[in-house]
């Protein structure tokens, strides 16, 4: 077909003709020619983006938020595949293709196009504009408008199998989103009557044409009879107010970001998030609305002055620390959140004392060629916004949320001084706390770590219990991330009891999982470091791992939180090539 059809009534007898597809009329999204033909000439394909398991990781959590408790019992797992959906219509994208049951809906899009719009904004304290204290940000939306120059769009009618849930979607099968808890708080989903169609890069590259029940069939303006191609672009995307999915999102704080171009941190959102620019003028407003800078940030500056402290090591030599020299090191992803999920006794404490490296090698986010020696005896650890996924409540009538956004930690031979800064968002604002100093020390003949509370004067043995004994034990397994030998990771994959009573112990070996780059905060020109995956330069995240040396599986006596660090390392020894070890 050369002739665009124009008229709502010539295109449903034209739909008519085909034939009802097994899943019924299933149209794409901003289906146009330029978008999936010409750019793609080998065929139909998703718009496939890099997985982001920052963000799909973030989204799963925050989705519990969102959910009854009887729909909180379903395991996290079974809902990862619909995570995609979230992804597709708030984020980064997926590798589905965005696909409609809906005749009108598909009309809309394919009639109507998308324009980016720049927008500035100045954040800081309330009251008068305050130059020096406010920063700038400058954020891309995005609006929807009629075709002005070209009105021809086109549509895809597919004919296509539905995926029953079971395993993984197979290429060509179709997600059907309508019925999903996860899902059903999305009102953008139910606007767009939306469902994923999935390709298999396997598959003849991911292509979907062969799925087409017909060529691409043209549609232009002024098609007539339409019932829908006034709507707004509200009626498409909710705004925050309507939409639980896109208010869980707006409301993430900003945070400092690294703009890599130039090597410097910038204000921005953590987790990118499409925006859109209404026609109706107050729910712009409502998007703007949810822009929230939480103060003191970052942390460093308002607590450095009073941060000292002196540790004793078993030999009695005394050593100063001072919160002035620390290694400032910035987490853009979620660290503390993941390491929070390992289960006490899949944990090792005695081997979060093993492989800990005074200093490392740093190198410029620009030129990695500029690289540096670090000290990572005395830290200073700022974490992001997205350790928390309860930020909506700030907006609330009684605004409670509970951040740990730092920590500071030194360490002199087996002796360890922590103090953490969590904060408390209430009726009053933001307030930051002061804990500490937790003098912490290691027993290496019974392989144990102690703890002394501030004015206290006995030791009690660190456990997986207290939030200062989770936080140190993260911190420890952070600085081993950073470390270039060849270890196991301090927390078991798995371990399994057997019947004779013994445990069959499985447990990685990686190398620096993490390396630091030096960055500088625009505002005081103060040097930062970001933790980064040696890989692909991606944020640190534990949940991806890194560098991977091999799988350690052993069995033992005792299970892996009872194991001695030094039979690990020797069958690590045994384990690698010499050139490798």
């Amino acid at each position: 077909m050369n002739v665009p059809i124009n008229t709502y009534r010539e295109l449903s007898e034209y739909l008519s003709n085909l034939g009802a597809p097994r899943s019924g009329y299933v149209r794409v999204y901003r289906g146009q020619t330029k978008d999936y033909m010409s750019i793609l000439p080998t065929g139909l394909r998703p718009g496939a983006a890099r997985r982001d398991p920052v963000w799909r990781y973030w989204s799963a959590l925050a989705s519990r938020e969102l959910l009854s408790p009887e729909d909180r019992a379903v395991p996290s797992e079974e809902e990862a595949v619909w995570v995609e959906a979230i992804a597709q219509h708030y984020g980064p994208g997926s590798t589905f293709l965005d696909v409609t049951r809906s005749l009108d809906v598909a009309l809309w899009f394919a009639l109507h196009e998308s324009r980016p719009i720049s927008a500035s904004h100045e954040i800081g304290p309330d009251g008068s504009s305050e130059p020096t204290q406010d920063i700038p940000l400058i954020e891309q939306c995005w609006e929807y408008v009629r075709r002005p120059e070209n009105p021809r769009g086109y549509l895809y009618v597919f004919d296509l199998p539905e995926w029953d849930g079971t395993g993984s979607p197979a290429h060509g099968q179709l997600l059907d989103l309508s019925s999903r808890p996860t899902l059903s708080k999305s009102s953008r989903i139910r606007a767009q009557h939306a469902c994923l169609l999935a390709a298999d890069p396997a598959i003849n590259s991911g292509n979907l044409a062969a799925f087409l029940r017909d060529k691409p069939i043209p549609v232009s303006l002024p098609m007539d009879g339409a019932p829908c191609l006034d709507a707004l672009t509200d009626a498409m995307f909710p705004d925050p107010t309507q939409d639980p999915w896109y208010d869980l999102f707006l409301s993430i704080p900003l945070t400092w970001l690294v703009d890599g171009g130039a090597g410097r941190l910038k204000l921005g959102r953590p987790l990118p998030v499409t925006c859109y620019r209404y026609q109706l003028d107050h729910k712009t407003r409502e998007v703007l609305a949810r822009l929230k800078f939480i103060t003191p940030n970052p942390v460093y500056p308002a607590v450095v002055d009073d941060l000292s402290i002196s540790l004793t090591n078993a030999s009695s030599d005394v050593r100063q620390f001072c919160g002035e020299d620390a290694t400032r090191i910035l987490f853009e992803a979620p660290v503390l959140s993941w390491l929070l999920r390992v289960s006490q006794e899949m944990w090792n404490p005695a081997i979060l004392r093993t492989d800990l490296a005074d200093a490392v090698e740093a190198g410029d986010l620009i030129d990695c060629s500029q690289r540096e020696r670090i000290g990572l005896t005395n830290v200073f650890m700022e974490f992001s916004p997205l350790e928390n996924t309860d930020w909506y409540r700030i907006t609330g009538a009684k605004p409670d949320v509970q951040s740990l956004r730092a920590l500071w930690l030194v360490s002199h031979d087996d002796c360890f001084g922590l103090y953490l800064f969590p904060q408390q968002i209430g009726a009053n604002g933001p307030e930051i706390a002061h804990r500490g100093p937790f003098e912490f020390s290691f027993d290496q003949r019974f392989g144990t770590l102690w703890r002394r509370d501030p004015g206290k004067a006995c030791l009690v043995k660190s456990e997986w219990k207290s939030l200062r004994d989770r936080t140190f034990w993260i911190a420890l397994s952070i600085l081993r991330a950073l470390s270039p030998a060849a270890k196991a990771d301090p927390f078991a994959l798995s371990q399994t009891r057997q019947d004779d009573g013994t445990y069959a112990i499985t447990v990685p070996i990686r190398r620096a999982i993490a390396q630091l780059r030096r960055v500088v905060e625009s505002r005081s020109n103060r040097e930062w470091y970001v933790a980064r995956n040696p890989v692909n330069e991606d944020p640190f995240f534990p949940g991806i791992g890194g560098p991977y040396v091999g799988t350690l599986r052993f069995d033992a006596q005792v299970p892996w939180a009872q194991i001695d660090p030094r039979l690990v390392q020797r069958l690590i020894a045994e384990k690698l090539p010499r050139n490798d070890s």
